[in-house]
């Protein structure tokens, strides 16, 4: 009789839970932080048809989900009052009557 089957057997296991690990955190919402121009920087994570916008923006802090409209060239995110529209890794934000021209940060 050999010994080394659940050796084999643990490692195995143990295999397939370190490979099923890292296969999921490639799934994970990209975040990324867009420096502005002005010294502004917003975080910006983009999942399925949506965007989460977190900045603080000329006094004003938002924490919302924009819904993605269509755009003729790049990816754009809107609703009534604010707007990300980025192409690359420059993202321009409207908010507050104001234009931020971003890049993504290092």
């Amino acid at each position: 009789m050999n010994n080394d089957y659940p050796i084999a057997a643990f490692l195995l296991n143990a295999i397939v839970i370190l490979l099923s690990a890292c296969s999921s955190s490639k799934n994970a919402d990209p975040v990324i932080s867009y420096h502005c121009s002005d010294g502004t920087e917003a975080i910006i994570s983009f999942s399925g048809e949506k965007a989460h916008l977190s900045a603080t923006l000329n006094g004003k802090t938002y924490d919302l989900d924009l819904p993605h409209v269509q755009s003729v060239s790049g990816a754009r995110y809107a609703n009534d009052s604010v707007s990300v529209w980025g192409k690359g890794k420059e993202m321009m934000i409207e908010a507050g009557g104001v234009t931020y021209n971003c890049a993504e940060g290092k």
